[in-house]
């Protein structure tokens, strides 16, 4: 009676360590699924900047045409972000900091957008309170996916 129990009690075991060991692989085999399908999209927080300041990210899309400006009390910087791949984005979130004269960080602002098709411009439009002594913006962040 009791090596029927060992028996039973050992082929319990191996059925409980092959049903653990498929769930592991499995798990990892749709991880990498996803993994492969996340490729074209991002969050990058370190930039290639070109000779007229540009930046453009792995080919897939690029900012220009970054500048500041004051309408009334308002200050805001704007620019454009294009789409340059062939792959249209649920999301496209920009980020810059700003830096007063002494290289301080003032604050952060970003601006965001759903379905960015392929190929087409967007004009982001970020507004900063009027009070901060602004000298410098640098890009700090571009997510998309």
């Amino acid at each position: 009676m009791e090596e029927k129990k060992i028996k039973k009690t050992s082929k319990g075991v191996i059925v409980f360590i092959i049903i653990i060991s498929s769930i592991f692989v499995l798990g990892l085999g749709g991880i990498f699924i996803y993994a492969m399908t996340q490729i074209d999209s991002g969050l990058y927080t370190k930039f290639d900047y070109n000779i007229s300041g540009d930046v453009i990210i792995n080919n897939k899309v690029s900012i220009t045409n970054v500048s500041d400006n004051k309408i009334g009390s308002d200050y805001y910087l704007q620019g454009y972000l294009e789409n340059t791949s062939n792959k249209d984005y649920g999301y496209v979130e920009v980020e810059y900091s700003l830096y007063d004269k002494d290289g301080i960080l003032l604050d952060r602002v970003s601006s965001a957008i759903t379905d960015l098709k392929k190929n087409t411009k967007w004009k982001f439009i970020m507004t900063y309170p009027y009070s901060f002594d602004v000298v410098r913006y640098e890009l700090t962040k571009v997510n998309f996916y």
